[in-house]
Formats: structure tokens, sequence, C-alpha cells
């Protein structure tokens, strides 16, 4: 196992020309990797390489050869950037005309991966869009329900012993 602050050093350490990790894997479009380091939340997303250009603003760049290579497991870079706090690049990403309901490969939402995370005010943000859809489930919600609605009608039956007869 390897210390949080080592870690940091590690996947923070820059070539000549300023690159980090989390910037190669960016501009090479490596989405897999990318998530790994984000996961890890010891990246700075923040350090400029010599050009002055972040990963963030890296990514922008990045080349997408399939529609699948736009997100980790359908994953957006709206919800990316919500699922971290970034309120900036949400901001950002909607003024550019981000679709708040695209969900991923899960059927989550970037509302979804805001509330998830407990990042209230992007919530607030999200909700205010005029075309979030805020009824929209993922699958575990569906599932849920489904679940919650078995259990609940059980629990009516026991309660009230007519609900067991098939004419019902």
């Amino acid at each position: 196992m390897i210390s949080p602050s080592v870690l940091q050093h590690i996947v923070n350490m820059a070539d000549g020309n300023g690159n980090t990790a989390l910037h190669y894997s960016v501009s090479h479009s490596n989405f897999g990797v990318v998530k790994k380091l984000l996961d890890a939340e010891a990246c700075n997303v923040n350090q400029q390489n010599t050009a002055g250009y972040t990963p963030i603003m890296l990514a922008a760049l990045a080349a997408v050869k399939h529609p699948k290579d736009m997100g980790v497991a359908g994953q957006t870079a709206l919800m990316l950037a919500v699922s971290h706090g970034r309120m900036e690049m949400v901001q950002a990403l909607l003024a550019q005309g981000a679709e708040v309901n695209i969900q991923d490969d899960e059927g989550s939402t970037a509302l979804m991966c805001a509330s998830e995370h407990g990042h209230a005010e992007i919530v607030k943000l999200l909700l205010a869009q005029p075309d979030c859809d805020a009824t929209l489930t993922d699958s575990v919600s569906h599932f849920l329900q489904q679940l919650l609605s078995a259990c609940w009608l059980q629990a009516e039956k026991k309660r009230f012993p007519a609900l067991s007869h098939k004419s019902c």
C-alpha cells in the first residue's frame, strides 16, 4: 500500500515540459487511466504544463475516435466534472451546451452523479437548467423501485390477507 503523500507526489511529477501523468493520459485519450488517476484523488487537475495547459484544457483537444470514447463507461465530460465537484468546469461545459440528461452505461445522469457525490451547489445548478429531467432513473434506481414495490406488496398482503387472493 502506498501512502497518500507519496502517491500525490508521484502522480504530480512532471517531465521537462511540465506534463504529468494526467496531462499525458488526457492528451492521448486514455480515458481509463484518466478515471483511475482522478479516482485516486491525488492529481492536481489545475497544474499547468510549460505551455500553460492544464489537463482539463487538454481534454477539449483529446481525440475521440468512437462515441464510446466520450467518457468512461459512457460518462461524459460533464459527468466527470460533476463527480469531482469542479463547479467552474461544470459551468463552462453547460455554457457550451453540454447535455445534462445523457445517461452513462448504468443509466446515471450528471444530476445523479452530483447527488451521489454530495455536491449540492452543482445539483442546484443542474436543476436550474431548463432541459434537466429529474425524473430519469438509472439501473440501480429502477431495481430499487421494483424491490421496494415487491416488499411493499408483501407487507400489504400480510396486513390485508384479501390481497393474496387471485381475484385481486
